[in-house]
């Protein structure tokens, strides 16, 4: 896959079938919308192209609200290839595209910019100033203009759409069970590993305290995870991970530490990928020390009973 920053960059495709949207977290509606239009670029003989943003919109249009992020621009990159698309163009999401009309927008981007032959979107996509290109304005457009519009339905789980802030609340809350159905893949986490307080390794059990690169990626709920992960060498283990402040010993700053399960290695200064595959517990204080070494040997048991099915 190709990623664009300009559609005057040499080799960017020719007429090609085009959706557009920030996609944060990649999930199994997204990934409807990427099928169809895989599809249709295989019939005509044409290649599908992803027009996207480097900011989520909501980031630029309400600074004061913080917006965790379920793919930092890496990870979504990664994501979108992963689904077979040809090429992605990234643009800057600036007030100005804020303040465009519909019209303005399709006429900039998808007819001038683009060239597209066919634009595919979701089933509640909606574009331009106070979000008022929904489908029926681009059909209208689309005919005048001389390129096909294709509409994808929703994705269900449980009779409810798939959408990024469902994931979100989910992965929020905890439930990395349901966020991972609604991704198809489990929720992960990139980050180096950094030295801590060694408490671990003077309890029995060393942990890899891991700091993550991008402040904006949306962190699980403070508890403990059997988790999978991928170190630098491309190699998995499993790994249970502890999210939170380690209220036992009175910490303040939140951390991320992962156990990884029958490992002797030396892993510090190496970039690691954590994937959640479900929550043990949430955090909790001990009265001891020995009580605390306890759960934790429940903890990994326990994790190790999550693992046996992935």
């Amino acid at each position: 896959m190709r990623v664009f920053r300009s559609p005057k960059d040499e080799g960017f495709p020719v007429r090609p079938v085009v959706t557009v949207g920030n996609f944060d977290g990649v999930h199994l509606g997204h990934r409807s919308i990427f099928s169809a239009m895989r599809s249709i670029a295989e019939k005509k003989g044409s290649q599908s192209l992803v027009l996207s943003f480097r900011d989520h919109p909501r980031t630029v249009l309400y600074p004061e609200r913080r917006l965790s992020v379920i793919t930092t621009m890496d990870e979504r990159l990664a994501a979108i290839e992963a689904c077979g698309i040809d090429a992605v163009l990234l643009v800057d999401f600036t007030r100005e595209t804020a303040a465009m009309t519909a019209s303005d927008f399709v006429e900039r981007y998808i007819v001038d910019a683009l060239g597209a032959t066919d634009v595919v979107i979701g089933y509640d996509h909606a574009f331009g100033r106070n979000r008022e290109g929904n489908i029926d304005f681009l059909m209208m457009l689309a005919e005048r203009r001389g390129f096909s519009v294709t509409q994808v339905s929703p994705f269900l789980c449980d009779g409810h759409p798939v959408s990024s802030t469902r994931i979100r609340e989910e992965i929020e809350e905890g439930d990395v069970v349901d966020a991972a159905r609604y991704m198809g893949r489990f929720y992960s986490v990139t980050g180096r590993v950094v030295e801590g307080l060694r408490r671990g390794r003077t309890l029995g059990f060393p942990t890899a305290n891991v700091a993550l690169p991008d402040a904006a990626k949306v962190i699980p709920a403070d508890g403990v995870y059997a988790t999978r992960i991928r170190l630098s060498d491309g190699s998995v283990r499993h790994s249970v991970t502890n999210i939170g402040s380690n209220p036992t010993f009175g910490d303040v700053p939140r951390t991320i530490e992962t156990h990884i399960v029958d490992y002797s290695g030396d892993i510090y200064g190496s970039q690691v990928t954590l994937e959640f595959v479900g929550q043990v517990r949430g955090e909790m204080k001990f009265s001891s020390v020995d009580e605390l070494v306890i759960a934790i040997r429940s903890d990994i048991d326990a994790a190790r009973l999550m693992l046996l099915s992935v």
